[in-house]
């Protein structure tokens, strides 16, 4: 009998590795539910059309820090938990030659949100202001004279979608490799000289049940006192 119950307690999980099994089915529960209770709405908002918001590329620089709204499920989210905020992603304007484009990270859209695997990426400005994905943007700029810091800021940025970093479903600050919208902006930024945030993070313990847990929510950085707002546009 005590042979029987060593062996069987070698098949036993620890309890650390339990409780954070559970802990990450209970995030997949939660962007399940939120996926389901948008999926009639999303299915007219990408009905619109596939022209996007105009942003004059002239008036945009290196590092400038963009923001949108849109109808994805996460928008959603993010809105739902940052009530104060009008945008609900965010990514660094990053221009080569005449062209603008913008490095952000983003979830896959659709059925498989939760097994595709979503990296760091440089997406045309046109492409990421289209209306599928947009129906408000607005581009803010560090009040630094020092345009280094934006450019190592996003050299720093384009490093991430070199080393193919992934989409962050945990929102964790603690994990480099993997990154969300708001922190890769922000872990950019950290990293060339200058803190964003001022080490002032969002707790959002109460929606995933984890104490001492901090995020970094689009409303942070549109009010950083380190930016200031140089455009907004709307969709009609």
């Amino acid at each position: 009998m005590l042979a029987r119950g060593v062996a069987a307690s070698k098949h036993t999980a620890p309890s650390h590795m339990i409780i954070k099994y559970l802990f990450n089915q209970k995030v997949q529960v939660i962007w399940l539910i939120l996926l389901f209770s948008l999926t009639l709405s999303q299915s007219s908002y990408y009905s619109r059309s596939d022209y996007s918001l105009f942003i004059d590329e002239e008036f945009l620089e290196t590092g400038d820090i963009i923001f949108r709204t849109g109808g994805s499920v996460l928008s959603h989210a993010v809105l739902l938990n940052d009530p104060t905020s009008e945008f609900s992603h965010v990514g660094i304007v990053y221009k080569s030659n005449t062209r603008s484009f913008v490095i952000h990270i983003a979830p896959s859209e659709g059925a498989a949100v939760l097994t595709s695997t979503s990296f760091a990426q440089i997406e045309p400005l046109e492409s990421f202001l289209s209306l599928d994905k947009a129906s408000l943007a607005a581009v803010f700029r560090l009040h630094s004279a020092d345009k280094n810091i934006a450019k190592h800021a996003t050299d720093i940025a384009r490093s991430y979608v070199d080393e193919q970093r992934t989409f962050d479903f945990d929102l964790d600050l603690a994990t480099e490799e993997q990154l969300y919208c708001t922190e890769l902006v922000w872990r950019a930024y950290n990293e060339a000289g200058i803190d964003l945030v001022d080490k002032q993070f969002d707790n959002l313990s109460i929606l995933f049940s984890e104490q001492n847990k901090y995020y970094i929510l689009p409303s942070r950085l549109a009010k950083s006192k380190h930016v200031y707002q140089v455009l907004m546009v709307s969709s009609p």
